[in-house]
Parts: C-alpha cells; structure tokens; sequence
C-alpha cells in the first residue's frame, strides 16, 4: 500500500531535479523526460524515480510506456494493404527516443511488403500542429509525393489535413494521413483522423 505523501509539480530541468534528490528536498520524482544534459551522470544511481514516456534505452530507472515501435507499425501495417507504397512520414524531435521508436517502426513495416526506406519522404517535426501545416507544403512539393502520410503524433496529423486543404488537396482522396496518440480533439477533426490509441489514463495511474 502506498504511504500517504504530500506532491509537488515542478517544471525543472533533469539536472536541476536530480540535485533535489541527492540533497532530500524531496523523496521521488515521476519523470517525463529521462534525460540529463549531455555528458551529465549520477553515481552511484538515484533511488525512487519512475520515468513516464520518455526514456533513455537500457536505462537504470523504472519505465511506464507504451510499445512505440509495435504501435507505429500497426499503424502503416493500416496503409499499406490499401495500395500505398509511397509512405511519408512526420517525426517527432530528433532526442525524443519515443520518435526514433516511431521511426523504427515504419520502417519494419514498410520492410515487411518490400518496400524500400526512402530518406527522402521523412520530414522530422515538433510535434506541434504548426509544424504540420508548414510540413503539408513540404510534402506536396516533393518531387514524388507520398500517397499516405504517418504523424508521430495527432497534432501534427491535424496541422498536416489543415495545411492540405490550404493548398487544395483533399484528405483522403488525394492523400491520407494517420496520426498517433489518439488525443481527444482528433475526433472533431474533419475529416476525423485515422489514429493510433495510447493509453495517457493507464500510464499514468
């Protein structure tokens, strides 16, 4: 049975709260992050840290995530039966190990139906629906432009269906687009998003 314990929100920076455990100003920390400033280290190990979502791989903290790789795969394993072979693809920031995850599952699944991975047709992003509008023109102005495209997240999906429309081109009918994440606004976009659930509740009870 957990002990009855007093919380605290604070938006620090990794180094800053790892300071505030070695020094007990507070007893544990559920992170959202995992990640020190480069070339920062603890030793010995910090004690009572859970890392929720993000994470470093083969880390030394408790983790509470999802299957990255599997659901992203899922998610192209969705388009590519309905004849699209000219997958795109929107990540998430680059350091995020969520987005190379992503990353890696698109590719398992385009390497499953034998299509070849194409550096060409990623366009790395912020998660931020700006950054799928801007990413719209990008991805119309490719020389061979993607059929369907994956978003790491919803809110770059929905910047990307309204970036589409902006430069006249209809979703589904001229290109698809699939999300990640399932987040609650995704069910009023028009037209509503194809997505993949991830199950913000459960991780975080």
């Amino acid at each position: 049975m957990p002990r009855k314990h007093s919380k605290k929100t604070c938006l620090v920076n990794s180094t800053h709260y790892y300071n505030m455990l070695e020094t007990r100003l507070v007893d544990g920390t559920i992170d959202f992050q995992a990640r020190l400033e480069d070339g920062k280290t603890t030793s010995p190990p910090l004690q009572n840290i859970v890392t929720l979502c993000d994470y470093e791989p083969n880390g030394i903290y408790p983790v509470v995530s999802i299957d990255d790789v599997g659901a992203a795969e899922k998610m192209v394993d969705y388009l590519t039966p309905l004849g699209h072979n000219q997958i795109g693809c929107l990540t998430g920031l680059n350091y995020i190990h969520a987005s190379k995850h992503r990353l890696k599952g698109y590719q398992n699944a385009l390497k499953k139906v034998n299509i070849p991975f194409d550096s060409g047709l990623i366009i790395n992003g912020d998660f931020s629906s700006t950054c799928g509008i801007k990413a719209a023109k990008l991805f119309a102005n490719m020389p061979k432009r993607p059929t369907a495209i994956f978003s790491m997240s919803d809110k770059m999906a929905i910047g990307l269906i309204q970036g589409f429309k902006k430069l006249g081109l209809k979703v589904p009918e001229d290109i698809s687009v699939v999300g990640f994440g399932d987040i609650e606004f995704a069910k009023f976009c028009d037209p509503t998003l194809t997505t993949i659930h991830q199950p913000a509740k459960e991780l975080g009870s």
